[in-house]
């Protein structure tokens, strides 16, 4: 189901018969128990400017599927500069669409996620960067589409901001619930170094998972450990994808046994590909190396192809091209949509780290280069 909340019954203000004690008591008393970050991000005026306005959504921590406060934070922003709000959930979460008119008007729709990778979440500006988790990935590019967004008044462009983007993706997957028109540009905003991608890498996610049969670790030649045919996979996986190919290969979680003297019955790996040709061609081959070894099967968790991005002409020669590995939320919007342009400040390299960071210069650029490119395609 799809709330909207207005800025005229948001601003309502309360009848003359109200007692203010009580008013002032219900309405402020609560948020003295909430952490500071989100207590003061509330009581904090709306931010005009993006480094304020990012600032203040790294101060509140949203790892994936807990970002109700940050999307709550954007909503408040977003009424307080007379635009409508719609969400739709996303348990335990909310996806949130801001216009100035209906959906169907709409034909730029800005996007990105406020949803962040476990990590230290309070903002420091230091030596011209500011750091902290979802400082560049993405609460900077949010805040830039925000004030983007505010700056054009235009009812033809929206922003969409979703949770959930670093795990399953459900907020973008749940956008179609808008009802948005399928005669829309899709803006995405992700660390590009400002440059415009015209291409994104495919993913493939994968469980490789063992079977084995239990026995004390003394007689090995009663049972068989699952693990030692887990690493065996694993290290033929690896020689098929050497670093330094367009495609490569990522072993990042790896579970199973029970102790050190049993041979393990169960054992698992989580394997991501970054696809640079086709995900059926890396399919086949790793049904390849699979035949080859026993007691070993796969479960595919997500899988999307490399995707070709709009790059609108006029403004291409000024920011320059480039190709991107990581995934993004845009194979995930259910929706129809015309083309996608995918566009932002920062580099990838510095997201999902201890020291996360954003150059201010290139934060408080954003939002004119991203107006720019608005422009033009509104005008294409």
């Amino acid at each position: 189901m799809t709330s909207v909340t207005h800025p005229s019954s948001a601003n309502a203000a309360p009848s003359p018969r109200s007692n203010l004690f009580y008013f002032f008591l219900i309405a402020f008393f609560p948020l003295l128990f909430l952490p500071s970050a989100t207590r003061y991000a509330h009581l904090s005026p709306p931010a005009n400017d993006v480094l304020t306005l990012t600032k203040q959504m790294v101060n509140i921590p949203s790892p994936s599927g807990s970002e109700q406060r940050v999307l709550n934070h954007a909503r408040s922003w977003f009424v307080s500069q007379g635009w409508n709000v719609a969400t739709h959930p996303v348990p335990p979460s909310f996806a949130l669409l801001a216009t100035l008119a209906s959906p169907s008007h709409v034909r730029v729709l800005l996007s990105t996620h406020l949803d962040v990778v476990p990590g230290p979440p309070l903002s420091r500006v230091e030596h011209g960067r500011l750091y902290g988790r979802g400082a560049v990935d993405a609460k900077g590019q949010a805040a830039a589409l925000m004030l983007t967004a505010a700056r054009l008044a235009d009812p033809r462009v929206a922003v969409l901001l979703v949770p959930r983007e670093e795990t399953d993706h459900a907020g973008m997957a749940s956008a179609h619930a808008f009802g948005l028109s399928s005669n829309i540009t899709l803006l995405n905003a992700e660390p590009t170094e400002s440059k415009l991608v015209h291409r994104q890498k495919g993913l493939l996610k994968a469980w490789i998972r063992a079977r084995g049969e239990a026995a004390h670790s003394g007689y090995p030649h009663l049972g068989h450990s699952a693990v030692h045919h887990l690493t065996k996979v694993l290290a033929s996986i690896l020689h098929a994808w050497p670093d330094g190919e367009d495609t490569t290969v990522n072993v990042g979680l790896i579970q199973g046994g029970t102790a050190a003297n049993v041979l393990a019955t169960e054992a698992k790996a989580l394997v991501l590909w970054r696809v640079s040709t086709n995900v059926d061609g890396v399919l086949a081959r790793l049904e390849q190396i699979l035949g080859e070894h026993q007691h070993i099967s796969y479960q595919i968790v997500t899988r999307n192809e490399p995707l070709a991005y709009f790059v609108p002409p006029n403004v291409a020669a000024q920011y320059g091209t480039c190709t991107v590995a990581y995934n993004t939320d845009v194979p995930y919007y259910k929706a129809r949509y015309s083309r996608a342009v995918l566009f932002g400040a920062g580099s990838i390299e510095q997201a999902h780290k201890d020291d996360e960071w954003i150059s201010i210069e290139e934060l408080r650029k954003l939002p004119h280069q991203l107006e720019s490119i608005v422009s033009e395609i509104l005008h294409s």
